[in-house]
C-alpha cells in the first residue's frame, strides 16, 4: 500500500542503488497527500543538498535550474543532458500526468568531461570549485541507461501518487462523495485557470 512516506523512500532507495543524487522540481504543485501536505522534504526540491551546488548558490542557480531547465522540459517533453553555468551536468527527465507537464526529476551530478576547471564568472567560493574538481566527468556512454531507468522511476512515481489519491478518494460505503469528487477534480486541474463555476 501506497503512503505519504514511500515517495521519499523510493527516491532514497533509487539513489543509493545507483549512486547519484536525485532532486524533483514539482512545478504543478502535484505531490501532496489528499490533505495538502508535500510529499516530498524541502531538500528533494534543492540541488543545495550537493555541496557543489550549495557553495557559491545564487539566483543565476535558481534562473537556470528551476526555471530555464524545467521550460525545456515541459516544452520538449523528453530527456536530456543539462549543463549549468557552473560547469555541472544531470540527467533531466519531465514528469508527466496524461500529457500534463508536471514537473522535473534531476539525477545526478557530474563535472563537464571536457571542462577541468570550473568556470569562474561569477567568482565561486574555494569550496564550490573543491567540490567540482571531486566529481566524476559526466558518463556520456550511460546517458540512455541512465534516462530510461529515470523514466521509470517518474512514471512510478505519477503511479503511486494516483494510488494514493485514489485510496483517499475511496469512501467508507464505496459510493462517491461530493468533496472527493471535487478534490479529484482540482488535482486533474492544478495548472489551470479554475472558477467556481467549474466546479
Amino acid at each position: 500500500m501506497v503512503t505519504a512516506d514511500s515517495f521519499e523512500q523510493t527516491l532514497q532507495s533509487v539513489e543509493k542503488r545507483m549512486g547519484l543524487s536525485l532532486t524533483l522540481h514539482d512545478m504543478a504543485g502535484a505531490f501532496h497527500t489528499p490533505a495538502g501536505k508535500p510529499l516530498f522534504p524541502h531538500r528533494r526540491e534543492s540541488h543545495q543538498k550537493l555541496p557543489v551546488c550549495l557553495n557559491g548558490f545564487s539566483n543565476k542557480c535558481l534562473d537556470h535550474c528551476r526555471y530555464a531547465v524545467n521550460a525545456r522540459a515541459g516544452r520538449e517533453r523528453e530527456s536530456f543532458v543539462h549543463f549549468c553555468w557552473k560547469g555541472l551536468q544531470e540527467v533531466v527527465v519531465p514528469i508527466e500526468r496524461d500529457g500534463e507537464f508536471l514537473g522535473s526529476l534531476f539525477g545526478g551530478i557530474w563535472r563537464h568531461r571536457q571542462r577541468r576547471r570550473m568556470p569562474y564568472s561569477p567568482p565561486l567560493p574555494r569550496a564550490a570549485v573543491e567540490a567540482y574538481h571531486q566529481l566524476d566527468p559526466f558518463p556520456k556512454d550511460q546517458f540512455d541507461t541512465l534516462s530510461s531507468v529515470l523514466k521509470i522511476v517518474a512514471k512510478g512515481l505519477v503511479h503511486m501518487l494516483d494510488e494514493l489519491h485514489a485510496s483517499h478518494d475511496q469512501p467508507e460505503a464505496g459510493a462517491a462523495t461530493r468533496r472527493a469528487e471535487i478534490q479529484r477534480f482540482l488535482r486533474a486541474r492544478a495548472t489551470e485557470p479554475v472558477r467556481l463555476t467549474d466546479l
